[in-house]
């Protein structure tokens, strides 16, 4: 992500500093991850592929 900020730099594209902090806090935020429990609700039983 931080490369994609860094070439809008370099091309000159405009971004206020507002949308980037807003940006960079989205990315900040924790994550919900799948339990086991919501797996076996689902039946799922395969792990997922990583």
């Amino acid at each position: 992500m931080c490369a994609v900020l860094e070439m809008g730099v370099l091309t000159g594209v405009p971004v206020r500093v507002e949308q980037i902090e807003e940006l960079l806090r989205a990315f900040n935020q924790p994550r919900i991850a799948e339990t086991e429990a919501r797996r076996a609700e689902v039946g799922d039983d395969d792990p997922p592929d990583t």
